[in-house]
């Protein structure tokens, strides 16, 4: 019939179609190539540096009992790492230490690992003897029971210092005055929190000593309910993904990409999908009405 091979004639035409979606696949491999395959992707490499001194530094005090704590440069070089005793009390001996470097960090966590403390100390330069730092009183651990609630929600904050020790918490400028209890342990109940961020620090007094000041802060994020619903949105979809062995994106990108191409081809080749549609019905079933088609 005269539509269909007007059809056909156009069809000729479709390994345009092909080559064009080939292209565009190419195109999109190197785009996401990365994603689709990671494994290919260039992995980073880590350098592992060390300090080597002269002089050393022995450092001893208190922080929490069975506290685990670590002792390191400013720019994070391992030291030294030792555990506290029932008591709270700590002591690294004899680290060698570079002159030339004067600050030197500590990082605690509590026995039961619900929170952290970080602090350093300056030591007087230039450095041209041994050096050794008595009774230095870090501050409390912090930790929350969640880092992000939903506003008007409770959040637990908690953690550990010197047992019967003054705690302070520090919380947008509000500060909030707690006792640790004989194993060291505080927690407060910060009730109905208002949407926003809230960056929490902590320190402590024990005899009229205070702790060396926390470089350390927990944040709070109070969500409202828009950032509910987003954030909803985004479980849903790390759900999905987790499901799924690999990231779809790309290939439905790709896909419709390929049907765009094919719907702009089509249209540039003024193919007209209805009428092969109807030329395949009459040539399938005669009608009673064939008539009307003929006519049409």
């Amino acid at each position: 019939m005269r539509l269909h091979k007007f059809a056909s004639k156009k069809l000729k035409n479709f390994p345009i179609i092909i080559v064009f979606g080939l292209f565009f696949i190419l195109l999109i491999g190197q785009v996401f190539g990365a994603t689709l395959f990671p494994q290919f992707s260039q992995s980073k490499s880590s350098v592992v540096t060390a300090t080597v001194g002269t002089y050393h530094l022995t450092v001893n005090g208190y922080q929490s009992p069975y506290a685990s704590i670590v002792l390191k440069t400013q720019n994070g070089v391992f030291l030294a790492s030792t555990t506290a005793d029932a008591n709270g009390y700590f002591s690294i001996s004899n680290i060698l230490i570079n002159s030339s470097v004067l600050t030197y960090c500590f990082q605690a966590v509590d026995f039961k690992r619900i929170g952290e403390s970080e602090a350093c100390i300056t030591l007087d330069g230039p450095i041209n003897s041994d050096i050794t730092k008595n009774d230095i009183f870090l501050p409390p651990t912090i930790g929350l029971s969640k880092k992000q609630i939903n506003a008007g929600q409770d959040a637990i904050i908690y953690g550990y210092s010197m047992p019967g020790a003054t705690v302070y918490l520090y919380i947008e400028g509000e500060v909030v005055t707690l006792t640790a209890d004989t194993t060291g342990f505080y927690s407060y109940t910060y009730k109905n929190v208002p949407e926003g961020i809230f960056r929490i620090t902590t320190s402590a007094e024990l005899n009229d000593k205070k702790s060396l000041d926390p470089t350390n802060e927990v944040v709070l994020e109070s969500l409202s309910v828009g950032q509910q619903i987003t954030n909803e949105g985004k479980k849903t979809i790390g759900k999905v993904k987790k499901a799924v062995p690999f990231n779809l994106l790309p290939f439905l990108l790709i896909a419709l990409g390929f049907l765009v191409a094919i719907g702009f081809l089509l249209y540039k080749l003024k193919l007209r999908i209805w009428v092969i549609f109807i030329d395949f019905l009459r040539r399938k079933k005669k009608m009673h009405h064939d008539w009307f088609l003929d006519k049409w």
